[in-house]
């Protein structure tokens, strides 16, 4: 069963994680795992706020939590860390109708022929991690901020491996719309809509008004829903780290609907205000829609 059958669109997301992470306490360097796993009072107050401000689904803070990346800290408890790590956001958003995706992140592994991983090696990767995921009730799974299409693929292989849940992709690009890697947003798309992916978007890397451009063109020639998830953070002419208002995010996010993008939600820098923002929009269009 596709998202779009599945789920009610338009459909809000939820906003940061690791900002608010970082402000509890997390050190740079560490294991953001192990310390959501510490502190997951930190998950549940956060997500429990975002469902109340209005998000349809949060993310598992499950980012991180393939054997590739937990292995650099010694860690070899994939299932383990996944499951748990899912109980703590269905705890958050217990009663009510909050969805849980599992997150799945790049491996920071270099794929043949670029580098010397084999292409099924990280397809494994993923298939291991979405395996735990599912087995631990996620609702979908969400591969994101991905940089190069081949490892897009990959997660998207791995999981169909093992579940026939719903898997949303969301890149990261630059203004001009082209990942780390080269690869054009519209080419992403399109290869991962022939793969089978129930939605495609964008996160992370830009803000909305830098967003909605490349959102316009991948709208142009979507046959599924698009997702938009920019970034809240921005980096000053001075070099501060600025944060755009959630004023700023209720704005975009009629922009973004009005151009045919029907899952929303914030990336870095933001927090509940911005997804609160967003849902008073998405509601006040879908009352305009109705009447």
């Amino acid at each position: 069963m596709s998202l779009k059958s599945r789920f009610k669109l338009p459909m809000l997301l939820d906003g940061a994680t690791g900002t608010h992470l970082y402000a509890a306490g997390l050190k740079s360097g560490e294991c953001v795992e192990s310390f959501v796993l510490e502190h997951p009072e930190v998950v549940i107050e956060l997500q429990r706020s975002y469902a109340k401000a209005g998000s349809d689904a949060v993310m598992a803070p499950t980012f991180g939590a393939n054997r590739v990346a937990l292995a650099r800290y010694g860690i070899i408890d994939i299932a383990g860390y996944n499951q748990r790590l899912v109980a703590i956001s269905r705890e958050a958003v217990a009663g009510t109708n909050c969805l849980v995706s599992g997150d799945l992140s790049p491996t920071g592994l270099m794929i043949e022929p670029v580098g010397e991983t084999a292409f099924d090696e990280v397809v494994s990767v993923y298939a291991e991690q979405a395996a735990a995921l599912a087995e631990a009730g996620v609702d979908y799974f969400t591969a994101e901020t991905m940089m190069n299409l081949k490892e897009a693929e990959a997660a998207v292989l791995g999981i169909q491996q093992v579940s026939d849940l719903p898997i949303a992709v969301t890149v990261t690009v630059d203004a001009k719309g082209v990942t780390l890697f080269g690869n054009r947003a519209e080419d992403c798309l399109a290869r991962l809509t022939e793969l089978g992916v129930d939605a495609f978007g964008l996160n992370c890397s830009m803000g909305p008004a830098e967003m909605l451009p490349v959102m316009e063109r991948l709208a142009k020639v979507a046959t599924v829903p698009l997702i938009a998830k920019p970034n809240a953070g921005v980096i000053g002419l001075d070099g501060r780290e600025e944060y755009l208002s959630p004023e700023v995010f209720g704005e975009a996010a009629e922009k973004f609907l009005s151009v045919g993008v029907e899952i929303l939600g914030a990336c870095c820098g933001s927090g509940v205000e911005h997804i609160a923002a967003m849902r008073r929009v998405i509601d006040n269009g879908q009352l305009t829609m109705d009447n």
